[in-house]
């Protein structure tokens, strides 16, 4: 008997500007439904959690995104609850724009 694959988690994508636009951009994720992230953008890119606050996913607090690339979140930790937000800084890697501080909140 064949196994059988495991289902694909949904992925919301999160496009990133490195500049000001970043900081309208709030995303819900199903820890229920287990939604990962990736991050897009057209820039050269770091995204850093907050220290204090930590991050939603088990994978990594800090992500480098190529330009015209993706980077994975990978899954929610399981300690994540309903209600929590994460807030985290989008530098860009070349040049001088200012970070900006977008948010990840988690539903049921």
């Amino acid at each position: 008997m064949a196994t059988m694959p495991k289902p694909v988690p949904p992925i919301k994508r999160i496009e990133h500007f490195a500049d000001q636009r970043d900081e309208m951009i709030v995303t819900t994720l199903s820890k229920g439904r287990r939604e990962e992230v990736e991050f897009f953008s057209k820039r050269d890119i770091r995204i850093v959690f907050d220290f204090a606050e930590g991050t939603p996913f088990q994978k990594a607090s800090e992500f480098l995104v190529k330009a015209g690339q993706i980077a994975s979140s990978g899954p929610l930790r399981e300690t994540v609850g309903a209600g929590e937000q994460y807030h985290y800084r989008v530098h860009a890697m070349k040049g001088t724009g200012p970070s900006a501080d977008p948010t990840i909140i988690i539903q049921g």
